[in-house]
């Protein structure tokens, strides 16, 4: 196998190891803050500390949970900003970097590392409780309860799609396999042929599998059936019976062996 099949197929097997692995293990996956530029966008009646989606080509406050059209914050006065000399009517937003960020308890206290998301109150954020998108990581703490209260925090902005804890096990599950489609039709557009030669060793293996339990079932079956039959003759038929297993694996081996000759060639 050379090299870069080798990386190709040391990566997907990471995938599917990491994928497992969060169905077991709590916490939550962010990656954590970049450096980032504002840009200016004409959009009303916002200030700075505002969340803003893109809602039909149309910029406006989010105002749904886990909004996956987040761009970014309002801010006031961004270390840079990409802009023409007409700035008037606009404001800056920040999609990455660091930005005051206005917030409620409407999903729990909010602590210092907790991921921040969208919320049904236009352009506030909230705590993440479920996997989801969102727009980045608390550096402060917000705990003012009651209905309208609205705090302001720092947060370490990256738009993202976190995974959380609180997902139940079928959640997570359906999260690992959506992930395995998008990456297979993300590969499929990348490298085709190669695709298809894994495509093409993976139903030799399960075929190979599926043909191998299917004939020791068979004989297994038949074994202690005759067994039954003629209980002298026990030993020499458990010997065929194991003699059978090692068929057996040496079909789902010789799987194994032409599955791999099919992703190298």
């Amino acid at each position: 196998m050379n090299s870069s099949k080798t990386v190709f197929f040391i990566s997907f097997l990471v995938f599917v190891l990491t994928s497992i692995t969060t169905l077991f293990i709590p916490k939550v996956l962010a990656q954590e803050q970049g450096l980032g530029v504002a840009r200016y966008i004409g959009i009303s009646d916002v200030e700075p500390g505002d969340i803003i989606s893109l809602y039909e080509n149309k910029y406006d406050k989010s105002r749904i949970f886990y909004d996956p059209g987040v761009i970014g914050v309002v801010v006031n006065k961004p270390a840079l900003a990409i802009s023409s000399n007409d700035t008037e009517g606009k404001v800056a937003i920040l999609g990455i970097g660091q930005a005051q960020v206005k917030v409620s308890t409407v999903n729990g206290k909010i602590n210092a590392g907790d991921v921040i998301t969208t919320s049904e109150t236009p352009g506030i954020g909230a705590k993440l409780v479920r996997s989801g998108f969102a727009i980045g990581i608390a550096n402060e703490s917000y705990s003012e309860e009651g209905s309208g209260k609205v705090g302001i925090i720092s947060v370490d902005l990256n738009r993202q799609y976190a995974y959380s804890s609180n997902d139940s096990v079928t959640q997570k599950l359906q999260r690992s396999v959506t992930d395995v489609l998008v990456l297979s039709e993300i590969a499929s557009y990348d490298s085709p042929t190669q695709v298809l030669r894994y495509l093409m060793a993976g139903i030799v293996l399960l075929g190979s599998v599926i043909l191998g339990i299917s004939t020791f079932g068979k004989i297994a079956r038949t074994g202690v059936e005759a067994i039954g039959r003629n209980p002298l003759a026990g030993k020499s038929i458990s010997l065929g019976i194991a003699f059978n297993v090692l068929i057996t694996l040496a079909i789902i081996g010789a799987g194994v062996g032409l599955g791999y000759l099919i992703m190298i060639f």
